[in-house]
């Protein structure tokens, strides 16, 4: 029984020291997966943690827009897409959208491991469109003289507009306005500021709008 216990625990040794070797053998390999799986635990809390956010998200046209990101790692690298053709490599760039729309915003982030992280908000910028400003008169000529030419805005969504007809600042006219010429003769021009239920302003000048002179 003594030669059995013996035979056996030298057994067991043999087997033990076999496993050391073999994990002394393929311990680098054996490092090199646990870095890999820690960094990539790393890298996924980083990417987790990283966001962006802009000055505005919902503007008039042309929108001056600036973007920031929250919790950049140390030594980290950016590139942005900002969904109007354009790109950017720094960390708070500012961005001019000239064009009505909506917007997908990409952010991605290249850790110093080499890790990737993606972000993309979708239509994240949104453009609103100028008003479209539309006014018609009924008279374009006028004999020397006083005499009234009404004047009607077809535009649409239209909260406020503010004329400047020969000179004369007329504000937050109602959409059909009748204009009291005096004898004085020359060109009128018109000038139209509207401004519609979300703020967003345009201008539209009429030049010649009325000529009034002598006679016909």
């Amino acid at each position: 029984m003594k030669w059995q216990r013996t035979y056996k625990i030298s057994k067991f040794a043999n087997y033990f020291k076999s496993g050391l070797n073999l994990f002394f053998k393929h311990s680098k390999y054996l490092v090199a997966l646990w870095v890999i799986i820690l960094s990539s635990i790393t890298a996924k809390s980083q990417c987790g943690a990283i966001d962006f956010y802009s000055s505005d998200t919902i503007s008039c046209n042309p929108a001056f827009v600036q973007f920031n990101i929250l919790n950049l790692p140390s030594g980290a690298s950016v590139e942005w897409d900002f969904g109007n053709g354009t790109l950017a490599g720094n960390t708070s760039p500012k961005r001019l959208y000239d064009s009505a729309g909506d917007y997908n915003v990409k952010l991605k982030v290249t850790l110093i491991n080499n890790a990737v992280c993606e972000i993309e908000k979708v239509k994240y910028i949104k453009v609103k469109p100028k008003p479209e400003i539309n006014v018609i008169w009924d008279k374009t000529k006028l004999c020397n003289g006083p005499d009234t030419v009404v004047f009607t805005d077809l535009s649409a969504n239209i909260k406020t507009r503010d004329y400047i007809l020969d000179g004369t600042a007329l504000n937050n006219v109602p959409k059909v306005f009748p204009y009291y010429f005096d004898s004085s003769y020359g060109i009128k021009t018109l000038f139209v500021f509207a401004t519609d239920s979300f703020g967003c302003r345009n201008v539209k000048s009429y030049d010649s709008a009325v000529y009034q002179y002598w006679g016909f």
